[in-house]
């Protein structure tokens, strides 16, 4: 009876060692895959950020080419290319590494202000988006 006991009191053990096992070893798998997906999830996220500020930076460069030539379409054009050469500056500021030390999503929000005041100083009431094209159809 007691050798019985002694079998279930190592069977238990054993039981609780492999299960201890299995634990660990779910959780180095987790980690892994938590990482991979970290990664992907990083870099689509950054491509994003990316393929934002390009376009508040491409939308800045045009309407400072258009603000420079005469006539010019903005009721004050010194005032419109200030903030465009503004929202160039942020951009220009913006992280290209990934500093843990900088808040790149304020410095995004102010970007991204500044292009919404800089396209309301030229007189357009359409938010700037990167995802969406303000026009649905173009014609060549």
């Amino acid at each position: 009876m007691e050798s019985s006991k002694q079998d279930k009191k190592t069977l238990d053990s054993m039981g609780d060692l492999v299960y201890l096992e299995e634990m660990d070893d779910g959780l180095q798998e987790g980690v892994r895959v938590g990482q991979l997906e970290g990664r992907e999830f990083g870099a689509r996220k950054g491509f994003e950020v990316g393929q934002e500020v390009g376009f508040y930076l491409g939308v800045s460069l045009l309407w400072l080419s258009l603000l420079q030539r005469q006539p010019s379409p903005a009721k004050n054009p010194a005032r419109a290319i200030k903030h465009f050469r503004d929202v160039c500056r942020l951009i220009h500021q913006f992280p290209l590494t990934n500093d843990h030390s900088v808040d790149f999503l304020a410095q995004l929000d102010k970007i991204r202000a500044k292009a919404r005041l800089a396209l309301v100083s030229v007189g357009s009431n359409q938010r700037p988006s990167a995802s969406k094209p303000a026009h649905s159809k173009i014609t060549y």
